[in-house]
């Protein structure tokens, strides 16, 4: 996912920011009660 987010918007020399939840539904410390991780990637290019 990182790779391809730097891909598609051409970054070369930037910073990523990934960030994982358990995913949708009520807060919780049983991580049975989610189906699935919500995963986000954020990538930006470095401004000189």
């Amino acid at each position: 996912m990182i790779v391809e987010t730097c891909r598609r918007n051409e970054i070369h020399d930037g910073y990523i920011r990934v960030v994982v939840s358990r995913g949708v539904g009520h807060l919780s410390l049983d991580p049975s009660k989610y189906a699935e991780s919500t995963v986000v990637v954020i990538a930006d290019a470095i401004q000189l």
